[in-house]
């Protein structure tokens, strides 16, 4: 009976139903009873009244599964996986084009074209590949989180490259080394490195 009063505490909302919550289910207790049916009645009220209104909510309290915090995780969790898989494709896209010494862009890169470059060409190729990719990338992404702009894939490279000179600092360390630089002269006989 103390956990009904708590909930009841918790939940009850006063001017909902047309008439405050009673007081002798929160703060008073009942002495009365051969009149306690008659007084339950009362307190139960209408569809309306401070204790259904305060019944549901416990109710939805009580059913975590479908609460707003449990979708949310739910849809945090699909929409985490989806960014994972869609971060792994371009990646490995841009370490193939980068060990291949290939371009990343095309000239048009529009949906309507015949060939958008060899970035995107090579996501699309994985998407018809795998499923779990092709849900994930271009029309099923979100618009804000596609991965394959310009920019993202002069990121991606940068990136690759960041890690390049780092694993070649640190294997150089403290040793002493020599960098040997050509020169040549280009058509305006400007002469470049």
């Amino acid at each position: 009976m103390v956990i009904k009063k708590e909930v009841f505490k918790i939940f009850g909302l006063k001017g909902k139903g047309g008439r405050q919550s009673d007081d002798a289910s929160t703060k008073t207790s009942c002495s009365n009873w051969k009149n306690a049916l008659e007084r339950f009645n009362y307190h139960v009220g209408g569809v309306n009244s401070c204790h259904n209104n305060a019944r549901i909510q416990f109710e939805a309290f009580q059913d975590q599964m479908n609460s707003v915090a449990s979708i949310l995780r739910s849809n945090t969790r699909e929409i985490e996986v989806a960014y994972h898989i869609r971060l792994t494709v371009s990646l490995n896209v841009t370490r193939f084009l980068l060990k291949q010494g290939l371009s990343f862009h095309g000239h048009d890169e529009s949906s309507s074209s015949s060939n958008r470059g060899n970035f995107i060409e090579l996501l699309l190729w994985f998407s018809e590949l795998n499923d779990d990719v092709s849900k994930t990338l271009f029309a099923n992404a979100p618009a804000n989180n596609q991965m394959n702009s310009p920019r993202i894939q002069k990121e991606l490279a940068n990136a690759f490259a960041s890690e390049v000179t780092l694993v070649i600092v640190n294997d150089i360390g403290d040793k002493i080394f020599t960098l040997l630089v050509d020169e040549a002269r280009d058509v305006s006989m400007k002469e470049k490195m």
